[in-house]
């Protein structure tokens, strides 16, 4: 191993030679080129046009073609860079930014008096003209710049990159070649100077020679580190991500703030693939290791702080901050918290994520334009709490990092017991991050039990999947907000539903719907019912225990899978059977701080109640065990919070002691049955062994304008990506489900969501929900499987993919769309007229669903014709059920769509027998057959649907 003293190394910063300037009237030359007059020599002039109409209109495409000679270059380049200088722009020019990007063309001999667009080196085919041309092979972009708004003639247009420094070194001695086009498209022009301008200077490089940089060499990877010492660009297949090297570092230590450009260096070394540097930081000193792994393909971060004996305390650290980053229409930042996002670059705002609550909050980012791309996460297999930021820098372009706070315990040492891991790419998307992660992720403990291995264990998780997720809204967190009167929360205790309305109505949907869904009841421990942490007696006012006892022998006799919260969350200030401080006690017995949990909602769960020991809890789940389960709500998403986040005012920072009580918790529960099923709304993935299923879903938030830059955040599945074979994603327990969302039902759909139903009183039958309830024995073939594909297409539609299902929704073109997808399983998907909001899903199974269209087929086989476009087709193995699209039934809800068609069906389903009956009544539907094989009938009215039984296939 080389070792050398770290003042040595930052010496190469002091040490430079003067930097070496060409300009192309060092033997240069310079010329601009016109398609619009592509034979036309241009050669000569004082300035170089440079245009892209908007459309791209060919005709007036313009391009800066220039050359240096690099005979003065002997010594290897360290950095180097170009400069244009504007010296005339269009009349409303200043108005914009503009994007250019300058290509490094080789080393072509041609003449700056006789060269023109057609005979221009790098031009070749459609490019640059095309919006998304290639350029020719041997043309490589070397660097992106960008103009700002308000720029004004003498202001400077500057390219340094690796790539560029690269070129150079690799065509010392030779005269090189440079195209500069300009990627914003606009009517304006701009006119940089060339040798000829007796103003402004002509086209320049600067180039600085030094000792050889330190560089990590890797199977696939290169990494070059600054002379401060920190890493300064990741290389992969051609492509380079920079880093400004001065703020990839930042460690908060006894009230002053350090990083590489303030803190003293101490010592450095390096080997081929690895390299150490030690900075003091006052009392403390902080090392980081830096190793590329034997895969070759990325490389890996730890530290070691060293601090002085007996001083504790949780110092602030930014680790791995990256900035630089394009805030471009093409460029993608991959934020994966609760249900995976997908911002826009100029959407994106300073924030902080931290893992409290967040629904299977997986610790890693990604950003990517066309060309490269960098992943950066952490293996850290206890979920340490961590803060994820993202912002931008004065120049407009992005900035995203870690945050930590390590527990310094008093022994004068701590070392980061996992790595953070970078993983540079060329061109790659979102799909190239999650199975970069998972490869990671699913070799930990929590996901060796599959989601198939959950349901054949749990035959109520089953249900919940295949027939959906039924909330019934009992007392809910009404009784435990303190700032309500408590003669309000008496009154309004009476409109609750109590144990015999949750009876009735589940017996009532069971009938009518002819599915047996799994049920969650809400507020059975709720207002007047408990005294922490004791789950029962139910109070009398509620019908006692003997009201519960009666509930739960109906939903034992009739195997109604029903799930009860949990959670002791909701607090009553006025009630004397409900003692708030009981759930805020910490370990040492100290009350946490007011602040801390004031509201109508106690975000945290207290570690008093779920040490291992408590019985209590347990002895009841064990007395009154249910053909069922719980749902835990937020402890998986909060324990890292109480374990290392100072705000919560516990105590054991780092001792990861919340979390493991917790995962305590669940084992004993499983203990009391095996075949009960865990629920839970938000948490850490590494839970997911514990969890059988998540009520975490897309919002379906959606964007427009063809995903153009600045119009809103997408949502991306990466978790199904990640763990789409490991849990599930089941609907209902959200008051704001409402069935004629159709945006939200979409999403969910393409999510793999299983859908339900918020029950908040007496419900008549409701042919969309019946629907809903079809749908979910379709969704429900996915369950068991991973997501092997999410496409965003530009026209408007989403795709989701899994190996046997297909789902395609339109989303985003607001107007019905035909579509033809070959998904990459190997299913072609033809659906005609799918209107917006609208989805079709095919299995190979043979079960489909067409809502909200005209036509499905699936490997040019037609599975369903029908004319009326308001209407709404499933196929399972209870037959084919028709409904129409636009009814809400008596529930009052707004119709978005204004109503469905009154017109009769003319519908093809092959493989239907004709035979027709109406729900819920099993009457007789009558059907008429037509001679070429179609059936017509009349609409569905707005009370009832239509199934048609299916040939019996041999």
């Amino acid at each position: 191993m080389k070792k050398l003293l770290y003042t040595s190394l930052l010496s190469f910063g002091s040490a430079l030679a003067a930097a070496t300037v060409l300009t192309t009237a060092d033997g240069g030359a310079d010329a601009g080129i016109d398609f619009g007059k592509r034979d036309r020599n241009f050669g000569g002039q004082p300035e170089m046009m440079v245009k892209r109409d908007r459309n791209s209109a060919p005709a007036l495409t313009r391009c800066a073609l220039f050359r240096f000679d690099l005979a003065r270059l002997a010594e290897p380049v360290s950095d180097a860079r170009i400069t244009l200088t504007l010296s005339s722009q269009g009349e409303q020019s200043a108005r914009w930014k503009y994007d250019f990007r300058l290509y490094a063309v080789g080393t072509p001999d041609w003449q700056e008096n006789a060269v023109t667009f057609a005979t221009a080196p790098g031009v070749k085919h459609n490019f640059p003209v095309g919006r998304d041309a290639p350029p020719p092979a041997g043309v490589v972009p070397v660097g992106d710049a960008t103009l700002p708004a308000k720029a004004r003639p003498g202001d400077k247009l500057q390219f340094d990159s690796a790539a560029l420094t690269e070129f150079l070194n690799a065509n010392r001695g030779k005269a090189v070649t440079f195209l500069l086009v300009r990627r914003t498209e606009s009517s304006q022009l701009q006119a940089f100077a060339a040798k000829e301008h007796g103003t402004f200077a002509p086209p320049e490089l600067s180039v600085n020679n030094r000792p050889k940089q330190t560089v990590l060499q890797g199977k696939s990877i290169r990494v070059g580190f600054a002379a401060d010492g920190n890493p300064e660009f990741l290389e992969r297949d051609g492509a380079a991500i920079r880093i400004p090297s001065a703020r990839f570092w930042e460690f908060q230590f006894d009230g002053k703030t350090y990083s590489a450009a303030n803190a003293a260096p101490i010592e450095s070394s390096e080997t081929a693939d690895s390299a150490t540097r030690t900075y003091q930081c006052g009392k403390a000193n902080i090392t980081f290791r830096y190793a590329i792994p034997e895969s070759g393909d990325r490389l890996n971060l730890t530290y070691t702080i060293e601090s002085p004996k007996g001083w504790t305390g949780t110092p602030n650290l930014v680790i791995g901050r990256i900035g630089g980053l394009a805030a471009t229409p093409d460029s993608r930042i991959v934020w994966p918290y609760r249900y995976g996002q997908l911002l826009r670059g100029d959407l994106v705002k300073n924030y902080v994520e931290r893992p409290a609550p967040g629904h299977m909050w997986m610790q890693f980012m990604g950003h990517y334009t066309p060309d490269a791309g960098l992943l950066w996460y952490v293996e850290d297999a206890l979920g340490f709490l961590k803060f994820a930021s993202h912002g931008k820098e004065r120049d407009g372009k992005l900035v995203l990092g870690w945050r930590e706070r390590p527990w310094l315990d008093g022994s004068g040492r701590y070392e980061l017991p996992f790595p953070y891991v970078f993983v540079p790419f060329g061109k790659c998307d979102y799909h190239d991050f999650a199975a970069v992660y998972a490869d990671w992720a699913r070799q930990q403990p929590w996901a060796q039990v599959s989601a198939a291995e959950k349901l054949a264990a749990r035959p109520a998780l089953a249900n919940a999947v295949f027939d959906g997720k039924v909330k019934i809204a009992g007392f809910e967190a009404f009784g435990g907000n303190k700032h309500v009167p408590l003669a309000v929360k008496k009154e309004r205790a009476k409109l609750s539903v109590g144990f015999a309305d949750a009876e009735k109505f589940i017996r009532s949907l069971e009938t009518q719907y002819g599915v047996k869904p799994a049920y969650r009841y809400d507020g059975w421990w709720g207002a007047f019912d408990v005294g922490y942490p004791d789950l029962f007696p139910v109070s009398e006012r509620n019908g006692g225990n003997a009201a519960f006892e009666k509930f739960a022998a109906f939903t034992r006799a009739n195997r109604s899978p029903v799930t009860y919260y949990m959670n002791p969350i909701n607090f009553d200030e006025e009630s004397d059977t409900y003692r708030i401080t009981q759930s805020v006690r910490q370990l040492n017995g100290e009350i946490q701080p007011f602040s801390f949990w004031s509201g109508s909602r106690l975000r945290m769960v207290s570690p008093q109640f779920i040490l291992p020991g408590n019985r209590n809890t347990f002895d009841h789940f064990k007395k009154y065990a249910i053909y069922g389960g719980v749902f835990v709500d937020q402890i998986g998403g909060s324990s890292p919070y109480l374990d290392f986040n100072d705000l919560a005012g516990y105590e054991y920072y780092g001792k990861d002691s919340n979390s493991r009580a917790c995962k305590e918790a669940f084992r004993q529960i499983r203990a009391e049955d095996p075949a009960w099923m865990i629920g839970t709304e938000d948490g850490q993935e590494q839970y997911l062994d514990s969890y059988d299923f998540a009520e975490a879903y897309p919002r379906g938030f959606s964007d427009a304008e063809n995903l153009k830059l600045g119009k809103g955040a997408t949502y991306i599945p990466l978790n199904e990506l990640v763990y789409g074979d490991k849990f599930f994603n089941l609907m209902g327990i959200d008051g704001n489900n409402r069935l004629t969302f159709d945006s939200m039902r979409v999403m969910r759909r393409l999510y793999g969501t299983s859908q339900g139903y918020t029950m908040r009183g007496e419900l008549p039958y409701w042919p969309l929900l019946q629907q809903e309830f079809e749908a979910n024995d379709v969704i429900g073939e996915a369950a068991t499987e991973r997501m092997l594909h999410h496409r965003i297409d530009p026209i408007g539609f989403r795709a989701s993919v899994w190996p046997s299902v297909v789902v395609i929704g339109n989303t985003d073109s607001g107007r019905p769309l035909d579509i033809a997808f070959d998904a990459p399983n190997g299913m072609k998907v033809e659906v005609k007229a799918l209107r917006p909001d609208g989805f079709a899903a095919v299995t190979r199974s043979g079960k489909w669903i067409l809502w909200g269209g005209r036509e499905l087929k699936l490997d040019g086989k037609l599975l369903a014709a029908v004319s009326n476009p308001d209407s709404i087709l499933v196929a399972n193995r209870r037959g084919v059920t028709a409904a129409s699209y636009g009814f809400v039934g008596k529930a009052g809800l707004a119709n978005p769509n204004g109503g469905a068609s009154a017109e009769p069906w003319s519908v093809r389903l092959p493989g239907v027998t004709g035979n027709a009956e109406a729900l819920p009544s099993h009457r007789p539907y009558p059907v008429e057959a037509a001679g070429d094989g179609s059936f017509r009938f009349a609409a569905p009215g707005a009370e009832q649907s239509i199934r048609f039984a299916v040939e019996k296939r041999p």
